[in-house]
């Protein structure tokens, strides 16, 4: 028989009670209670209301997803997890709350603007992307701006840089992906030969040291993505590139792909979707001999928009393209079969906000959202995808432009979430979702 009212209250209080507790201790590093230590809490935690986390809100949204013919999906999310402490780093634990977790939570883990741009411009002094390593039981940040490469002990709060790399130039939106304690960082002009691929060993992250640099891939490097042991530098103005890792220090170049502008590329098994850009489309490319990759798609060119950046759900079947122009935000398509792309429907926030890059894992997308923040979208309809929290990142009034959160990146072995934000620097979040 169901619980009475009252017996399901006070469970419900203990499921809030142990969530609070996790994400408390995501923010400080000390144990959860009932792991050998007393929590200590900045803030309550989101359940399904606003809730004031630290100088953060995380909220649970009712939000529309509109698709083509204008039906709406409207649902709210918050959820919860425990943590524990090894070492003084936090790692994610499910805790025993009694109850099914229902809805994603999250909390400001730290945030961190030591390098404040003395003269922030979108396309000139501002930070660029981040990207998580760690050594050890110790979590770090490599985080980019106009002027070098930062390194960053995330573990616990207070972040701390502990490392600093200057770079040559002034470079905007520098790239960053790695592998190991390599970091391959790149450059979108201005910048010229500045803006070149550099190669950094951050294995002593008080010392970031630079390796080499590649004249020969320069300007125009948009985004670094790894996958598979292959690095993928992707140039906004007309070529994917990509480089095998047998020697991460030295990559090696076997192939390219010059079918659309390739602002951003999606590697999957030997699939690479390609965002076109200005072309309006996004490519769906046969990868499995990268000396000669093959067109398997094309989705429809849509009008007016930039075909930014994009990722596929869990089953494979629906991929969610992101544009930047603000026309139709998210294009989402059935791509089963990738010779035929076909257009299902379109989402937005709502808002004058727009979407930049994101990540999947399971059924939620986790994304930079420019002056939204870090946004997480529910996908288990990936067909009707809704907004199921955001964590704020640019405190101005959003004016539809691309200042706030450009990137994100989930690498850290604790779930711990990364955000970069044009201006106001490093967040981190920790995040707990439900299946």
């Amino acid at each position: 028989m169901p619980p009475s009212p009252s017996e399901d209250h006070r469970r419900r209080v203990a499921v809030l009670a142990s969530a609070t507790a996790w994400l408390s201790a995501c923010y400080t590093g000390a144990p959860a209670e009932g792991d050998g230590g007393t929590s200590s809490s900045s803030g309550p935690a989101s359940t399904g209301t606003s809730a004031t986390v630290g100088t953060t809100v995380a909220t649970t949204v009712s939000s529309t997803s509109v698709g083509e013919g204008g039906s709406e999906d409207s649902s709210t999310s918050a959820g919860s997890a425990a943590a524990e402490e090894s070492s003084g780093a936090t790692t994610l634990q499910q805790p025993d709350m009694g109850m099914p977790i229902t809805e994603p939570m999250a909390q400001d883990c730290g945030t961190l603007d030591v390098h404040a741009p003395p003269n922030y411009d979108i396309y000139g002094d501002r930070y660029g992307a981040a990207w998580g390593f760690a050594i050890g039981d110790r979590e770090y940040a490599a985080h980019a701006n106009t002027y070098g490469l930062s390194i960053v002990d995330v573990t616990e709060v207070p972040l701390v840089e502990v490392g600093y790399l200057a770079l040559p130039g002034n470079v905007p939106g520098r790239a960053l992906a790695g592998t190991g304690t390599t970091v391959y960082v790149g450059g979108q002009g201005p910048g010229g030969s500045l803006a070149m691929l550099r190669v950094v060993d951050v294995s002593d992250p008080t010392a970031p040291t630079l390796v080499s640099e590649r004249p020969e891939y320069t300007d125009q490097i948009h985004t670094i993505d790894v996958f598979d042991d292959v690095l993928y530098l992707n140039s906004g103005f007309g070529a994917c590139r990509f480089l095998t890792l047998d020697d991460p220090t030295n990559p090696t170049q076997v192939g390219s792909y010059v079918g659309n502008d390739c602002h951003d590329a999606l590697a999957v098994g030997d699939r690479l979707i390609v965002a076109g850009g200005y072309t309006q489309h996004w490519d769906i490319v046969d990868i499995s001999d990268l000396t000669a990759p093959a067109v398997l798609g094309v989705t429809g060119v849509e009008p007016g928009i930039y075909a930014h950046s994009g990722v596929l759900d869990p089953s494979g079947q629906y991929f969610l393209g992101l544009d930047e122009f603000h026309v139709g935000d998210v294009w989402i398509y059935d791509v089963s079969d990738p010779a035929v792309p076909t257009f299902v429907s379109t989402f937005s926030l709502g808002d004058d906000v727009i979407p930049h890059n994101a990540i999947v894992r399971g059924n939620y997308v986790y994304a930079a959202w420019y002056e939204a923040g870090f946004v997480l979208l529910d996908i288990h309809d990936p067909t009707a995808p809704f907004e199921a929290l955001r964590m704020p990142t640019w405190p101005d009034p959003p004016m539809g432009d691309w200042n706030g959160a450009l990137e994100i990146d989930m690498h850290l072995p604790s779930g711990k979430v990364l955000v970069s934000d044009s201006r106001e620097g490093l967040f981190v979040f920790c995040v707990q979702t439900p299946p």
